[in-house]
Formats: structure tokens, C-alpha cells, sequence
């Protein structure tokens, strides 16, 4: 039991742009869609490598899984739950369902 009060980073510190976090989902959907470029905002973050340390030293955490890994243990999850509870699906869910039918993955 720890102390600590606020908030831990609970990321995985192996960094991963969203043109390879996009590539790992076209690989685990065995998708067929492309991969459309779009403007980044303002506020997009360079870098998007999580300081894990708080976790490590505070609650003897490190991540011990893979991107890859994750994907393949969570989309057949997501894919359950869709096909389950369709009137569940956020509007943002609805809104990549849409784009997947017309083959195309915003980044």
C-alpha cells in the first residue's frame, strides 16, 4: 500500500508515434485500410514517452506488456463487446466504424 496521493503515470515508457501506434492496429486488424494524414493540432505532444518513474519507485510497477500484445489480447475483447451492446458504442466508436467501411484510418 502506498502513500501517494495525485495521479501515477501508469504508461508504457517504450515510445510510440501515432503513425506506428496506427501501423500496429492496421497489423493486428489484418485491416486493409489506409492511413490518412492529417494536420496535427497545435497542442500535439513531440514526444509521447511517459515518465514512469513514480510508478517504479512508489508502487513497484512497470509495464509488462507489449503494444503488439495488448492489441491482440484486447481487440477481440472490443470486438465482443461491439457486437454484444451495438446502442453502447460511443459516438467516436461509431465514427471509426464509418471510417473502416470507407477503408480509411485518420492520423
Amino acid at each position: 500500500m502506498s502513500n501517494q496521493t495525485g495521479p501515477i503515470n501508469l504508461g508504457n515508457p517504450e515510445e510510440v508515434s501515432i503513425l506506428q501506434l496506427a501501423e500496429a492496429i492496421l497489423r493486428a486488424t489484418q485491416s486493409k485500410s489506409s492511413i490518412d494524414f492529417e494536420p496535427l493540432p497545435e497542442d500535439d505532444p513531440r514526444r509521447r514517452q511517459p515518465d514512469i518513474t513514480a510508478a517504479r519507485e512508489k508502487l513497484g510497477w512497470e509495464p509488462t506488456v507489449s503494444l503488439e500484445n495488448g492489441l491482440a489480447r484486447t481487440l477481440p475483447i472490443s470486438n465482443l463487446r461491439c457486437r454484444i451492446s451495438p446502442s453502447s458504442r460511443t459516438p467516436q466508436m461509431r465514427t471509426a466504424r464509418i471510417n473502416s467501411a470507407t477503408s480509411n484510418f485518420s492520423v
